[in-house]
């Protein structure tokens, strides 16, 4: 006599466990697609999540690169970098001021308002390279998730879902950083190299108000700054050793 407690038991035991074996691989495969969504924006970050503005008389870069902290790091050679903590997320930004075009510098040192006009307009200047930079970062980490999906999927489903994580995140992350942007931080920079050596050159930032007007005046100032400072480092004559 068939004892149909018992096998129904063994039924469910049975599905219950093929249940669990496909259940592993739907969570196995959303994670792999999770991870190469990701893997992607990283490179495309790394290729494509930069671009070039200049700020009052500097050219400068901008990228942006994957950080579980966030903040931003300005980099000023030869006199060193500084460090603010200005937001929160898993994208750090990094602004390379370069060295002085000669021609541009000669004709703002030589015009009396030159240095003030061009300060003036270095928050303006920052302002547009951060929003260039935060467009063609997104197509570029966008891009990257969908190019390393295709290579590995080669399904239209699959790579459409690499792009939808991509969206997500990079939405998620302008979110964290306008949510958590700190206009004050510049009042706590952490410096290295000349420049924490060198107050001079940064002026009072440390007593900055709390107010964006005065953020900008402290920007423009500093601009101006690091801008004469180069000029009287280039007339200065290259040192020649003893023979």
């Amino acid at each position: 006599m068939v004892n149909w407690r018992t096998v129904w038991t063994h039924v469910r035991r049975v599905a219950h466990a093929a249940h669990e074996r496909h259940l592993g691989r739907h969570l196995a495969g959303g994670a792999g697609l999770v991870l190469v969504a990701l893997f992607g924006m990283s490179i495309g970050l790394l290729l494509g999540g930069k671009v070039h503005q200049d700020v009052g008389p500097f050219g400068a870069e901008f990228s942006l690169r994957p950080s579980l902290s966030g903040g931003t790091t300005v980099q000023i050679p030869p006199l060193g970098s500084l460090d603010l903590r200005s937001h929160r997320g898993p994208a750090h930004l990094e602004v390379h001021l370069d060295a002085l075009d000669q021609k541009r510098t000669e004709a703002l040192v030589t015009n009396p308002n030159g240095l003030n006009q061009a300060s003036q307009n270095a928050v303006v200047d920052v302002q547009r390279g951060v929003t260039r930079l935060a467009l063609q970062a997104a197509a570029a980490a966008l891009l990257g998730a969908l190019a390393l999906g295709a290579l590995i999927y080669r399904d239209m489903r699959q790579i459409a879902i690499c792009g939808v994580v991509a969206m997500v995140v990079v939405a998620s992350s302008a979110v964290a950083a306008l949510a958590t942007f700190r206009p004050n931080s510049v009042e706590e920079p952490q410096y290295h190299g000349l420049l924490a050596n060198a107050p001079a050159v940064i002026g009072d930032a440390r007593n900055i108000a709390n107010r964006f007007d005065a953020y900008k005046a402290e920007l423009q100032r500093l601009v101006n700054n690091v801008s004469r400072l180069y000029g009287t480092v280039s007339t200065l004559p290259v040192y020649q050793p003893d023979a």
